[in-house]
């Protein structure tokens, strides 16, 4: 017989005798089984990336049993989407309410990295080189990977190492990196399809690292380097995927619009999809109307790190388990929000669904 939602049985009564049940509560209408997504019996789900190694803390990443920040069937989420903070070998163009927050600091990583953790709370550093590029500084990979192993020694926290965008080139960074700093679980950001895939899982198999799977808008892409990567050798709890992300007024719509899709196909049983998802919200900053000075727009100060907040806690939200992210600010207003949200509720569970009854009925206090 379906388990069937009418109205001769109440929201609640079908909440209360169906627990454990789907991930999705119903709220309205008439719910059939095949409407549901049940990821109770998914021996794939979650998968747990844990990064961090010898000398620096470890993190857990998860993708989670169900769409962020739900907690039915009245299980608590234990883990609150991570945040790291952005770092740069040599400073791009930043707005000035970004550099405020570093002054003196920009041209020193490594103390531009210890700034991120000790003051502003980040749980990790991605830290970017875009003096690799030949057209910028052309600095030397060896100098590179030095750099990235200072920070790492220096912050006892889990890191984010990117190149410059060229393949060739960061390619070679990261061969030099992941010798350098074998064994410590850093994040080598990215693989994409333009990459030796071959060469770069070779990389995180044989020094212990993370692969970050880079994908421009591409569902197909991200779905053909998460399998090549495992078909050279790397466990699917060493991968994370990277759809890309478009700020708000920037293309906000596609990168959510993908996040949702990635989420649901994992929860569907897209083995290929089920890694942890990490965004770059660091891009709302492309966005003119978050940093152009204009007295109609409001105070730069506030609405720079608001815009690119927004951002990622829309992006967390259609489910993304992790976040690189450039204003502290920003950093800070979406991790208290994931913290208020996840924390943990004990409540009866006749309490819990009376109070969820509540929120999401018209009448509801």
């Amino acid at each position: 017989m379906k388990n069937t939602l009418n109205s001769n049985n109440s929201v609640k009564d079908f909440l209360c005798k169906n627990q454990p049940g789907s991930t999705f509560p119903p709220v309205a209408g008439n719910v059939e089984e095949n409407d549901i997504i049940d990821v109770s019996d998914n021996p794939h789900s979650p998968i747990i990336v844990e990064v961090g190694g010898r000398t620096s803390k470890r993190i857990r990443i998860s993708s989670g049993m169900g769409p962020l920040f739900y907690k039915w069937p009245l299980e608590h989420t234990s883990n609150r989407p991570v945040i790291a903070l952005d770092v740069f070998d040599t400073p791009p163009p930043l707005p000035r309410v970004v550099k405020d927050y570093y002054k003196g600091f920009l041209e020193d990583p490594c103390s531009w990295a210890e700034k991120a953790v000790k003051e502003y709370g980040a749980d990790m550093v991605s830290i970017h080189f875009p003096g690799l590029d030949p057209s910028i500084l052309n600095r030397p990979v060896r100098e590179a990977a030095e750099i990235a192993v200072e920070v790492l020694d220096r912050i006892k926290v889990p890191i984010i190492v990117g190149g410059c965008g060229n393949p060739r080139k960061d390619l070679e960074f990261f061969r030099e990196v992941a010798e350098m700093a074998s064994g410590e679980g850093i994040v080598l950001a990215s693989v994409t399809v333009n990459m030796d895939i071959g060469e770069y899982a070779k990389l995180i198999v044989d020094h212990g690292h993370v692969a970050l799977a880079l994908a421009f808008m591409n569902i197909s892409q991200l779905k053909y380097l998460s399998r090549k990567l495992v078909e050279n050798g790397v466990p699917r709890n060493k991968i994370i995927l990277d759809p890309s992300t478009g700020g708000l007024g920037y293309g906000l719509e596609y990168s959510f619009s993908i996040i949702e899709t990635i989420k649901l196909g994992a929860l569907r049983g897209d083995v290929d999809l089920q890694s942890p998802i990490c965004i770059a919200s660091s891009n709302a900053w492309a966005a003119r109307e978050a940093w152009m000075k204009n007295p109609l727009w409001g105070d730069r100060k506030w609405r720079g790190p608001l815009w690119e907040a927004i951002t990622a806690m829309t992006l967390i939200l259609a489910g993304a388990d992790m976040a690189m992210m450039l204003h502290p600010l920003s950093a800070k207003i979406v991790k208290r929000c994931c913290e208020s949200i996840t924390r943990v509720v004990d409540l009866p569970k006749a309490e819990l669904v009376e109070k969820y009854m509540n929120w999401i009925s018209p009448g509801g206090r």
